[in-house]
């Protein structure tokens, strides 16, 4: 019957894939998957190098024939991405910009709106508010989001596998570059030095607070505060989403967009970023998806 069932279905499409997937694997592999889907995004807020061992353990249990094939793509993407971590967490000790740049996006921000769309916000919608938690859950999954993007690739469409890589690696370090010669003060701590009264929603009473010490944004807030443009946080879901849409072209995969979009308006809401922010992740977001286009056209033009 289950045969019979995935002659029936179409093979080009991501969801067909997903669906062979769940035909060809053994079911405790994607109960187990969810519920360390489940623990990651409730729970403990796994780091980088967590998320590798829990993926691995999966695939050594349920796909051992496929163990060294993942330690062989994983295992760069995530050093490589830890490496990211470390330079990040310096990268505001050696711009030699850091006093020019610093309030650079806040005073462009003010002039555009008079004020802070941060202020705005928070004047409406105060922190124990329903929607600010249910915006803070999706600021809390915007991590994670992203590498179980990454590992649903790789075990359904390997062959996509290697693009994502590159083109999420150059997004990263791009953004990086800009922490290093653009940093950027956050609109709650430019409000901390002008006196603006924004209130960092994060460290307050809220959802975030539950999760143990390992939780995501102690592990990341702390590393360097004026990392702020682009925003990073709604620069990786915003691609790991247009990706798929991008490349698997259903319909469905648009509905995936209300998970960036929702990270966006917690980034501001909480005063992490500022709208200059968003759209600058917007554009290097652009970028990265449409670099095997922007390469040639910045090869001809240099010629």
């Amino acid at each position: 019957m289950i045969n019979d069932l995935q002659k029936k279905l179409p093979r080009t499409s991501f969801f067909s894939r997903i669906t062979d997937s769940i035909f060809s694997v053994n079911f405790g592999f994607l109960f187990i998957l969810l519920y360390v889907s489940f623990i990651n995004i409730f729970v403990i807020k796994a780091t980088p190098e967590i998320i590798l061992l829990q993926f691995a353990l999966l695939v050594i249990i349920f796909r051992r024939l496929r163990m060294k094939k993942f330690f062989i793509t994983w295992i760069p993407f995530i050093a490589t991405f830890v490496l990211y971590e470390f330079l990040r967490s310096y990268a505001d000790n050696f711009s030699p910009f850091y006093n020019i740049t610093l309030y650079w996006v806040f005073w462009i921000e003010k002039t555009i709106f008079g004020t802070l769309p941060t202020i705005t916000l928070q004047q409406m919608i105060p922190a124990a508010h329903w929607l600010t938690q249910l915006s803070l859950f999706f600021y809390s999954i915007f991590f994670y989001y992203s590498f179980l993007i990454a590992f649903t690739i790789w075990l359904v469409d390997q062959d996509k596998f290697p693009t994502y890589f590159r083109q999420f690696l150059f997004l990263t370090y791009i953004s990086l570059a800009v922490f290093f010669l653009i940093p950027t003060a956050p609109p709650w701590l430019a409000a901390d030095k002008f006196g603006l009264g924004v209130d960092r929603y994060l460290m307050e009473n809220n959802i975030l607070r539950a999760f143990p010490s390992i939780n995501i944004y102690y592990y990341f807030v702390y590393g360097n505060p004026v990392a702020a443009l682009p925003s990073l946080h709604t620069a990786w879901p915003l691609f790991s989403t247009l990706f798929l849409i991008k490349h698997y072209k259903k319909p469905a995969l648009y509905l995936l967009l209300v998970i960036p979009m929702m990270i966006a308006f917690s980034v501001i809401l909480t005063g992490e970023h500022y709208i200059i922010d968003l759209v600058a992740s917007v554009l290097v977001v652009l970028g990265s998806l449409n670099i095997k286009r922007i390469a040639p056209k910045l090869k001809h033009a240099n010629s």
